[in-house]
């Protein structure tokens, strides 16, 4: 089962730019992915604070056919083309520091197009 760990801070001290995180994945591979939370983009950014219960944070992850191939603007702005989601998850809260864990078993990719977002 492939693991990654991702990074991501809550508030940006630079809009300008917001880097994509790319995976690349065989059909038949499974995924565990932690993504944590961190106060802010700095090199000494701590792990936010996530407390459950109704109204508590989500981590979501949507996985859509990548039909509209970006060329060179990778600011974070969305294709502007029509997109179906083919697969929705929703991360648990872990037990290590400002940190979701969120995974699909074997062969859920099988039946994906080839590029997807």
């Amino acid at each position: 089962m492939p693991s990654f760990a991702m990074t991501v801070p809550y508030m940006r001290t630079s809009p300008v730019h917001i880097p994509r995180r790319d995976l690349v994945l065989g059909r038949a591979d499974s995924l565990f992915l932690r993504v944590t939370v961190i106060s802010d983009d700095s090199v000494c950014a701590q792990g936010i604070d996530l407390s459950g219960g109704i109204g508590g944070p989500v981590l979501q992850m949507l996985v859509w056919p990548d039909h509209c191939h970006r060329t060179s603007w990778d600011y974070g702005a969305m294709p502007q083309c029509p997109q179906s989601v083919l697969w929705v998850g929703t991360g648990v809260i872990s037990d290590a520091i400002g940190a979701f864990d969120l995974s699909f078993p074997t062969a859920t990719m099988a039946g994906w197009p080839r590029r997807c977002a």
